[in-house]
C-alpha cells in the first residue's frame, strides 16, 4: 500500500522536515552536524523553500569542514601513536592525550 504524502491547508505536498503550523506559517526542521536539532520559520512556502536551499548549501559546506577537521584528528592520532612507539612511552598514557586533544580540537569548532 502507498504511503500517503504529507499536504498542507492548500493541499500542496510538504517535503521531508517541511510543517504547517496551526497559525498558517511553515517550518522547517534539520539536524546540523553536531547532531542538534535547528528550526528555521517562514510565512509561505516559497520562502521556506528559499531558506531550505540556502541551508542545504551551508549543511554541505559545514560537512566538508567537519570531515576536514576529522581527518586532522585521524592524523594526529596516527602521529602520537607512532612517536610513542618509538619513544617507548606506555599506550595509556597517550591515549588519553590523544582523546584530550581530540576532543579539544573539537569543542574548538
Amino acid at each position: 500500500m502507498a504511503k500517503t504524502k504529507r499536504r498542507d491547508k492548500s493541499r500542496v505536498v510538504l517535503r521531508t522536515g517541511e510543517s504547517q503550523r496551526a497559525d498558517g506559517t511553515y517550518h522547517y526542521c534539520w539536524t546540523d552536524v553536531n547532531r542538534k536539532r535547528r528550526y528555521v520559520y517562514a510565512k509561505t512556502l516559497d520562502e521556506l523553500r528559499y531558506k531550505e536551499e540556502q541551508i542545504e548549501k551551508d549543511k554541505d559546506r559545514s560537512y566538508l569542514i567537519f570531515i576536514a577537521k576529522l581527518l586532522w584528528t585521524d592524523i594526529l592520532i596516527l602521529s602520537f601513536l607512532t612517536v610513542s612507539d618509538s619513544r617507548n612511552i606506555k599506550q595509556p598514557l597517550t591515549k588519553q592525550y590523544v582523546v584530550l586533544s581530540v576532543t579539544a580540537m573539537m569543542n574548538s569548532s
